[in-house]
């Protein structure tokens, strides 16, 4: 038995999508349908289901901010869409199984067939090929979802300065003078803002490469921030960061 989430903002779209799945896939128990990506969150941490349905746009945020803070649990996702048609070439290039609103029941069978083979063989081969979706999302949405007290939020990444570690957390510096601590390590932030505008300079230190003002020669050099912000770099984390600014010091 495959025990299942779905997740879609819209309640008519859910239950459409459940009653075909009780229908055309018995193999399929349906634990819970969420419409928020915060309930999804908390859902797929508490219940930890072996597929997820996921519906991409959503009005709290994406489903690859759900996947972004649930990666570690382990599911087989099927994407829901409505539209968004460009990025259809990428689920098929990636090999991950998408559903097309409406949904067709011949491709509710077959990805939910072509899940459980996954499931079965505990082939994990699609989490790369999701985690470069979710790369491609924050590029394209110039954001990172960011786990709080409140619940989640969603911040620009023009607007992040610096991140600092301490332990097994890390302090976020944002424009305006604002800070927040939040409970993730740096490497999780370094790997989320992989292939953006940001360089692991110190094993303290993650900076946005738009904020810098000044690189000072040094035994590993000091990067001066708009901010006025002085941070080491590390002589191993020198040459890629010049690799990253295009400079031959």
């Amino acid at each position: 038995m495959i025990n299942a989430i779905i997740i879609d903002d819209e309640k008519d779209g859910a239950e459409v999508l459940q009653f075909l799945i009780k229908q055309n896939c018995p193999q399929v128990n349906i634990l819970s349908i969420e419409h928020s990506v915060e309930n999804a969150i908390s859902s797929i941490q508490h219940k930890k289901p072996n597929l997820i349905f996921l519906d991409i746009e959503m009005p709290t945020g994406t489903g690859f901010d759900v996947i972004q803070h649930t990666r570690d649990i382990g599911y087989e996702t099927i994407f829901i869409t409505a539209y968004e048609h460009y990025a259809i070439k990428a689920f098929k290039t990636n090999a991950i199984d998408y559903l097309l609103k409406p949904i067709d029941v011949d491709e509710l069978i077959n990805a939910v067939n072509n899940a459980e083979k996954r499931i079965s063989s505990s082939n994990k081969n699609s989490n790369a090929a999701i985690e470069s979706l979710i790369l491609s999302a924050i590029q394209k949405n110039k954001k990172i979802s960011i786990p709080s007290q409140e619940g989640i939020l969603w911040v620009d990444l023009d607007d992040i300065i610096r991140l600092e570690a301490e332990s097994n957390y890390t302090h976020v510096y944002l424009k305006g003078k604002k800070k927040m601590m939040i409970a993730k390590t740096l490497k999780s932030f370094e790997d989320q803002l992989s292939n953006t505008m940001f360089c692991r300079i110190h094993s303290a230190h993650l900076i946005n490469l738009n904020e810098i003002e000044k690189y000072i020669k040094g035994d590993g050099g000091i990067v001066v921030l708009k901010d006025g912000s002085n941070i080491p770099v590390s002589r191993a984390n020198k040459a890629e960061l010049l690799t990253k600014l295009n400079l031959y010091l």
